[in-house]
């Protein structure tokens, strides 16, 4: 069991497939406490796959031996381009258009009282990777990350580089294949699309 102090976060890894949570000792080099993985369900629609991401985290806290007054904050990785400075999620085109413009760090933190922030996934991925990871002590570095999705995010000069639009790292979006197969988000032959 966990000693009880505010020194413990939860993260989130949103996936157009799965969704895990986690909760972290944030004063012990990222230990994991507890966790928990679910189906994300997508077809249900952003406001139900909200709940299941606050389910996860509950049951990802009782894990742990905590309890939300004991978290200081939760993040989410959303798989799309987010305005992370608003919390909303700008898109997931793996995920439906119920997510078009969807509040979801505020809907969160209501339901939860705790903060949220949230963040495009591979970008949240390239910072635990470069804090915790096989990045550490770099100054610049890739990751990479493949799931329903195709992403990857920079780390320039030891801090994220999210570029015009954060939208720096989209590989997934280059376009391969001109008249290649309908991707996602709209388009034609992009990496995601043909991988």
């Amino acid at each position: 069991m966990a000693d009880k102090r505010k020194g413990y976060v939860v993260g989130v890894d949103l996936g157009g497939t799965n969704l895990f949570a986690a909760v972290v000792d944030d004063s012990a080099q990222g230990e994991v406490l507890g966790e928990t993985k679910r189906k994300t369900k997508a077809e249900l629609g952003a406001m139900a796959v909200t709940e299941r991401i606050i389910t996860a985290i509950d049951k990802a806290l009782k894990k742990a031996g905590l309890s939300r007054a004991d978290i200081a904050g939760v993040g989410v990785g959303v798989p799309g381009p987010t305005h992370p400075q608003t919390g909303i999620v700008v898109r997931c085109p793996n995920m439906g258009e119920s997510w078009d413009q969807f509040p979801l760090a505020r809907h969160l933190s209501e339901q939860l009282d705790l903060p949220v922030t949230i963040d495009n996934d591979v970008n949240v991925g390239a910072i635990g990777e470069h804090t915790y990871g096989a990045g550490r002590g770099t100054q610049d570095m890739v990751a990479l990350f493949v799931g329903t999705g195709l992403g990857g995010g920079l780390i320039l000069n030891g801090r994220l580089h999210s570029g015009f639009r954060d939208s720096a790292g989209e590989i997934g979006h280059m376009v391969i294949l001109a008249d290649g197969p309908r991707c996602g988000c709209g388009g034609r032959g992009h990496a995601e699309a043909l991988a």
